[in-house]
């Protein structure tokens, strides 16, 4: 299935057991991580950048309907990202991604208004693969640092921290 692909999600303090993270949250019913979250009652946030498309507009529509704040950028020059998930007979997972307009996410896509104390920033490793991107992601990690929110990255892949370097990815 296509799904846009964000540059970071934020969350609110409060503490829910929420599972395992964004695997977890589409096996319990094809929806992002943050969309579950939002229907638990978590305020939570997408930025990110989509193509405008329909694909871009359903993803946003996902989100909007399930309680999240989407910042969503419309790239008129670029579809939104897919990602096509193979799994073989022993479940073994292969990837093949097309980032689309979430690769050029940059720093004027960042609302700082939601960059706050007690809040948490989450990125995903797809974040830190194109340079202007990973310029976004990196910002993104400085400024919740700065406001004392809580941090996590999911790199997805070791070949994003071995990239990136794990000191730039504590933020």
């Amino acid at each position: 299935s296509r799904r846009a692909r964000g540059l970071l999600r934020s969350v609110d303090d409060e503490q829910r057991a929420v599972g395992r993270g964004d695997d977890q949250a589409r096996a319990e019913g094809d929806r992002p991580g943050d969309a579950w979250l939002a229907e638990l009652g978590v305020a939570s946030a997408f930025i990110g950048r989509v193509g405008d498309d329909v694909w871009g507009r359903a993803a946003v529509e996902v989100l909007e309907s399930a309680g999240v704040a989407v910042h969503a950028a419309a790239d008129s020059s670029l579809p939104t990202g897919t990602c096509i998930v193979l799994v073989d007979a022993h479940g073994e997972r292969s990837m093949v991604t097309d980032s689309g307009a979430s690769a050029v996410i940059s720093l004027g896509d960042l609302p700082t208004a939601l960059f706050v104390p007690g809040a948490h920033l989450h990125l995903s490793g797809f974040s830190f693969l194109h340079d202007g991107a990973r310029e976004a992601a990196l910002t993104a990690l400085r400024l919740a640092g700065e406001q004392g929110m809580t941090r996590s990255v999911d790199p997805g892949a070791m070949s994003v921290v071995t990239d990136v370097g794990s000191e730039r990815l504590r933020g």
